[in-house]
């Protein structure tokens, strides 16, 4: 055989190989006694990525949603300023809220932050501290700041995943006198990474 012929073999050769090892694996047993057996295996991998993610209202499960719900209280003409508290009744998005953060990377830092000036109505406002929230459930309610982020709750991790949830109720405490109005304000909650 000339080295020309051998070569030509060896490309064959190579190339049967190449296929041979793209197959997957197989077993066979030329026998017909009882007993005889033939296996193969199947390796399967699952990929999930890092995710973070919060909710606050309405909600599509771990799909982003736009809409900004609102939380109503309608004080009482005879309680308006009398230390009597009044609890949200009605809002957008139904009452009471309901919340979620999920990580599957770490520990989460949970903050509220509450626009400056808290709830104004003009030169009027209503500070953050006459917020009262009540959290039903596995996440707290994070205190409310005034134009940052108020204590964090910190949540941690089981198993390398948080996934803590509530419904929230609010109620204003309704300590002093107001002149009359609509006052209106925004909390931002933020779930992060440590």
């Amino acid at each position: 055989m000339t080295l020309r012929q051998l070569s030509r073999h060896w490309v064959v050769l190579a190339g049967l190989g190449a296929v041979l090892t793209a197959q997957a694996e197989s077993g066979i047993t030329a026998s017909a006694a009882a007993g005889a057996s033939a296996s193969a295996r199947l390796d399967f991998r699952v990929s999930v990525p890092k995710v973070i993610y919060v909710s606050v209202g309405t909600a599509t499960s771990m799909a982003a949603n736009p809409t900004v719900d609102r939380v109503d209280f309608n004080v009482p003409a005879g309680d308006v300023g009398s230390g009597n508290p009044t609890s949200a009744s009605s809002g957008t998005g139904g009452y009471p809220v309901v919340a979620r953060v999920v990580s599957n990377e770490a520990n989460v830092s949970f903050t509220a932050n509450g626009s400056l000036g808290g709830l104004t109505n003009g030169i009027q406002s209503i500070p953050w501290s006459q917020i009262v929230p009540v959290a039903g459930g596995t996440l707290p309610h994070p205190v409310i700041g005034d134009g940052t982020a108020g204590a964090a709750s910190n949540l941690t991790a089981s198993g390398g995943v948080v996934d803590r949830s509530a419904t929230w109720n609010f109620s204003y405490r309704n300590t002093a006198p107001l002149a009359a109005g609509n006052y209106g304000g925004q909390v931002t909650y933020t779930a992060s990474l440590p």
